[in-house]
């Protein structure tokens, strides 16, 4: 699934269920964002290793990427949040905070997105699952990712 709107964030979170296959050839994503052709955020997976990757590119900034340290078991469902609050991304894995990495100042402008695909390539495809994918325009707290986790089991 793919859209258009125009937005300017400097803080965001991103939060779905998702249930990979065991194939272990995962690049899909929970949801990439992009301006224009250039992508901007991916919640993604990384490949056959199943960890969640935050990458970001802000508009003028280094890009990086940031992986969870635990890998997503295969055939199971499991809830994810890439948060971004202006000064660090993290990485929440069935509402516990996984990984925190400094990334202070970032905005993006963001006019398209996908979901379940990145870098709007056929063969970046999600393996698996996806379910309740939101987008909050501001970062929501620890408390906030574990009542969305807490409420949708």
């Amino acid at each position: 699934m793919s859209g258009v709107f125009s937005r300017s964030l400097s803080s965001f979170s991103i939060l779905g269920w998702v249930k990979l296959d065991g194939d272990g050839g995962n690049k899909g994503a929970l949801l990439s964002l992009y301006e224009g052709s250039v992508p901007r955020v991916y919640a993604r997976f990384l490949g056959s290793s199943r960890k969640p990757s935050f990458y970001t590119d802000p508009p003028g900034g280094v890009e990086g990427a940031t992986a969870a340290s635990t890998a997503l078991s295969p055939g199971v469902w499991h809830h994810l949040a890439y948060v971004y609050d202006g000064v660090s991304k993290k990485i929440y894995i069935d509402g516990i905070e996984n990984v925190s990495v400094a990334a202070p100042g970032l905005s993006f402008s963001l006019d398209s997105f996908e979901i379940g695909r990145s870098e709007k390539n056929s063969l970046n495809v999600l393996r698996g699952f996806l379910d309740e994918v939101r987008v909050y325009g501001r970062a929501l707290t620890p408390e906030e990712v574990r009542e969305r986790y807490n409420d949708l089991l």
